[in-house]
């Protein structure tokens, strides 16, 4: 009975082993140091702060209550007016970046920012070129 016990023991110890070397590290870097790359992915390298959100639920979390990486609002006319209904949801209203690669959708998605987001935006980027579009009418002077 005492054999049958101890390989019992044994057993269940190399389970816990071999469950320990399976975790991720990454998981168990502190939240504040996840954060810093989490800015330097999406300010710096221009990863999207959705696509590191597919990672892992964790992730999806702190980049859910980080709406400092949703200031800047990218619209290449893919989804556009949902698009911009998420970001404005994640960046709590406070998108100060605008960049434009189509005009398609884009009066509604402006539409959808509000005047108060868009009089706070500090920069638009407009890039109509990579589509072979001209410049939309309304930004004719």
């Amino acid at each position: 009975m005492q054999n049958l016990l101890d390989a019992a023991l044994l057993a269940q110890h190399k389970h816990e082993q071999l469950m320990k070397e399976k975790q991720c590290n990454v998981t168990k870097l502190p939240f504040e140091l996840l954060a810093l790359i989490f800015e330097e992915l999406v300010h710096t390298h221009f990863i999207s702060p959705t696509k590191i959100s597919l990672v892992c639920r964790q992730w999806r979390s702190i980049i859910l209550d980080m709406p400092g990486l949703w200031n800047t609002l990218r619209l290449d006319g893919k989804r556009a007016e949902w698009r911009t209904k998420w970001w404005m949801k994640h960046s709590q209203g406070r998108i100060t970046n605008l960049v434009v690669h189509t005009s398609k959708n884009l009066e509604e998605c402006l539409e959808k920012m509000g005047s108060r987001t868009t009089s706070q935006l500090e920069k638009v980027a407009l890039d109509f070129k990579a589509v072979g579009e001209n410049l939309p009418d309304f930004f004719s002077l």
